[in-house]
């Protein structure tokens, strides 16, 4: 008889500690910081992409790994995906290129961009760079 009132015990423990594990929430990844942004890219986040908007030299001495550039020049004249839905983590030289370049983003209906601010934000390897 004991060994039945334990693991009924044993049961409701563990069905009531899973229901609460289940109304927890799992916050997404602060991707206006190194840490949020480096680890929604290791983990290969779905529906992300990072958008360099410095000049296409600049670039090409280092860029967070995965970005794509698209210079705050030519935003307007080409997309940076078909996506309005994606998230768009935005940066630049400086915070300030890059806040342009994320209200011109928004007035383009993009729904969900983030500022990173400048590429000196970045405490990781940079990829492109040559040793």
């Amino acid at each position: 008889m004991r060994f039945r009132l334990f693991l009924a015990t044993l049961v409701i423990f563990i069905f009531a500690t899973g229901a609460q594990d289940k109304d927890q929430k799992i916050e997404p990844p602060d991707l206006s910081t190194y840490a949020g942004l480096s680890s929604a890219l290791q983990a290969k986040q779905r529906n992300l992409l990072v958008l360099d908007v410095r000049s296409r030299s600049d670039y090409l001495s280092g860029f967070i790994p995965t970005a794509i550039n698209i210079p705050v020049s030519s935003l307007l004249r080409s997309e940076p995906s078909r996506n309005r839905n994606i998230t768009l983590v935005v940066y630049g030289w400086s915070r300030a290129s890059a806040e342009r370049a994320v209200d011109m983003l928004k007035n383009m209906d993009y729904n969900h961009v983030i500022l990173f601010g400048s590429v000196h934000n970045w405490t990781g390897v940079l990829s492109g760079v040559k040793k």
